[in-house]
Order: C-alpha cells, then structure tokens, then sequence
C-alpha cells in the first residue's frame, strides 16, 4: 500500500502558486495602509472634517459633482 504523506505549507503554497500561474496569473503585492493603527484613525478623522468643512463652504461645487454621477438618491422619508 503507497501512502503518501501530508505536503507541508510550503509544498501546498508552491503547488497552489504552479496551477494559478498555469491560468496565466501572477502574484502581486500591495501594502495598504494600516486601519486600525491611531496614526491612521487620527489623518482619517482629520481629512474628513477638512472635507466635511469644505463641502459646507462650497454647495454649489459638490452639487456640481454630484450631478455628474449617477448616485442613488436617499430618501429620508
């Protein structure tokens, strides 16, 4: 009887990595920002209150750009 032993993660992840690049893929990396981090929470907070402040000081611009998309309406009611 030939029983085989279990591939280690590292002999899955290359056979996983083998048959995706035979469909023609590639792997990529992207690095994104660290949400939970309080430096990031606190740029977050700040950028929305500057825009926030912007778009009170300025209706007519964001009423321009809203018109440009096609945004589902909110109905309060």
């Amino acid at each position: 009887m030939n029983v085989e032993r279990p591939l280690t993660g590292a002999e899955r992840a290359k056979r996983w990595r083998a048959a995706m690049r035979a469909k023609g893929l590639r792997p990529k990396v992207f690095w994104v920002p660290d949400t939970s981090s309080p430096e990031f929470i606190a740029r977050a907070r700040r950028e929305t209150e500057v825009l926030n402040l912007w778009y009170e000081k300025h209706p007519e611009e964001v009423a321009d750009v809203m018109a440009m998309h096609d945004w589902p309406v909110d109905d309060p009611d």
